[in-house]
């Protein structure tokens, strides 16, 4: 479950990254870049549809959010 980061904000992201970036690992793309807010890798299949149609109900506004560090 993650939240789109704004286009405007890709080459930000990309410049502080390319100090850590491992060439070996599978980076995202910088039009994929999102934040994580749960990871549910092992998630059963089965309850993929129920939790999507669940969570495209949610109606969210917009926020501000500011990051000090990054953890990988």
């Amino acid at each position: 479950l993650g939240i789109e980061v704004p286009e405007s904000l890709n080459s930000e992201i990309a410049s502080a990254l390319s100090p850590v970036k491992n060439p070996e690992k599978g980076w995202e793309h910088p039009h994929d870049y999102h934040l994580t807010l749960l990871f549910m890798g092992s998630l059963p299949e089965g309850h993929v549809p129920d939790i999507t149609m669940r969570m495209r109900k949610i109606e969210a506004h917009p926020f501000s959010l500011t990051t000090s560090r990054f953890h990988f």
